[in-house]
């Protein structure tokens, strides 16, 4: 197909021969100006493709929900969105991956999410200081071949240490003081080999501390205090 030009200027017979307009050329330009300007909103900020990984924006997404919607978290949504390329209250990304959820004192209700445990590259979650929990036992599948820092103190969590903590070999800071665990302590921290500070204080907990304690070569502190009584076996040096 031959190309169709456009002559301008000209004017009568002998004026001026003016430029030439190549039109496939200008639809072209035209065409990639009107897709640059799509994928700007007024203002211009540029959006473009979502950034975050799926399974992380799903668990978002099911974690707003089972927090009851609040409206303190900025940004985030029950369905879709793109925090890891957007602002989402108290989410820090890496890449595509959520690695820091950061949600302290906001007096948030309800609970964590039941997936929590696909977030594959959360290196903290602080979830503390709010209503969380309900007096049910902490959610087993939490996050855990990354996990640094762990904090979930001062909440309405019952129950027990759960076993997913066991699974955490990353894990650094564990504290989930004044919140309303009770019973023997569970066993959970055979693989820990990371913990250098723990915190269990104002809970309900007794009986002696389990045999896998010993083995915690990195620990450097250990709260206790009111309502945290345990008998130390053999403490690591």
């Amino acid at each position: 197909m031959a190309r169709r030009r456009m002559r301008r200027g000209g004017g009568g017979g002998g004026g001026g021969g003016g430029g030439v307009v190549d039109v496939v050329r200008v639809r072209r330009l035209l065409l990639l100006s009107l897709t640059c300007c799509s994928s700007i909103w007024p203002g211009g900020r540029i959006f473009a493709a979502a950034d975050t990984d799926p399974n992380d924006l799903n668990v978002l997404n099911t974690l707003f929900t089972s927090l009851n919607s609040p409206g303190q978290l900025t940004g985030w949504q029950a369905n879709g969105g793109d925090p890891c390329g957007q602002s989402w209250k108290g989410i820090t990304c890496s890449g595509s991956g959520v690695t820091k959820i950061q949600l302290p004192n906001l007096s948030l209700t309800g609970n964590l999410a039941y997936n929590m445990n696909n977030l594959g590259s959360l290196v903290e979650l602080d979830m503390s200081q709010n209503n969380l929990g309900g007096g049910g036992q902490i959610q087993y599948n939490l996050p855990n071949m990354k996990l640094e820092k762990l904090n979930l103190a001062g909440n309405q969590f019952g129950g027990n240490l759960p076993y997913s903590i066991s699974t955490m070999p990353n894990l650094k800071y564990l504290n989930l003081n004044h919140n309303q665990l009770q019973g023997n302590i569970s066993d959970v921290f055979s693989n820990l080999y990371s913990l250098s500070e723990l915190d269990l204080s104002f809970n309900s907990l007794t009986g002696d501390l389990p045999q896998s304690f010993t083995g915690l070569s990195s620990l450097k502190k250990v709260y206790d205090a009111c309502l945290f009584y345990f008998h130390i076996l053999d403490m690591p040096h």
